[in-house]
């Protein structure tokens, strides 16, 4: 359960967003998956404009919800869309500023947490990996990229040593590769004299 939904702290009792309530949320509408997951949108109140939205999940007595804050002040693309789905993992994509790519991942079992990644750069649905550029990047001009394998429950970061004048988004990363056990990321950059060049590294998981 998401912090404050139907919790016993007086917070509002969530409420499903319907066809007549939609209106003035541009919200997707409510998908059944093929494996059978029902995914409904819900607000706290749907006669007064909110700003977060809740997600459920759902399948055979198993209900989860994740909260996302504010998502309904911004516009459409920042509210979590199906994408796709494994046997083990739901995955939404949405925006997460111009030009910024973001990827939720919901568990279809109670023990593991939801995950969102910002400033995506690419994911591979079947291997459950992502791979993401952090925000410090931004700040100096040299990316520095992590990766997240879902299955192994494993965090690798690359830090390259390339300037790129990156803008939001995938910005100076020419090709990210998913291999099985190990991702190869091209990093398009400058090196010390001011000459373009690539910048290769390879993120491995098959150690911890």
């Amino acid at each position: 359960m998401p912090d404050g939904a139907n919790s016993k702290k007086g917070i509002a009792t969530l409420h499903y967003l319907t066809s007549k309530n939609k209106e003035y949320y541009d919200i997707p509408d409510d998908t059944v998956t093929a494996q059978g997951w029902k995914i409904r949108y819900m607000a706290t109140d749907t006669l007064v404009r909110q700003s977060d939205v809740f997600i459920e999940w759902s399948k055979n007595g198993m209900i989860r919800k994740q909260k996302f804050a504010d998502v309904l002040e911004m516009r459409s693309y920042f509210v979590p869309k199906f994408k796709a789905e494994t046997d083990r993992y739901i995955y939404l994509t949405h925006g997460c500023s111009t030009n910024c790519s973001a990827v939720t991942v919901l568990p279809k079992n109670k023990t593991e947490n939801t995950e969102t990644f910002t400033f995506v750069i690419g994911y591979d649905i079947k291997l459950a990996q992502v791979a993401y550029i952090l925000p410090k990047s931004y700040e100096t001009g040299k990316a520095i990229v992590e990766a997240r394998d879902l299955k192994r429950n494993l965090t690798k970061t690359s830090n390259f040593k390339g300037n790129c004048s990156f803008t939001v988004g995938d910005g100076c990363m020419e090709e990210v590769v998913f291999n099985g056990t190990t991702i190869t990321l091209a990093y398009n950059s400058t090196d010390e004299y001011g000459n373009p060049a690539i910048e290769t590294k390879t993120i491995d998981f098959s150690t911890p």
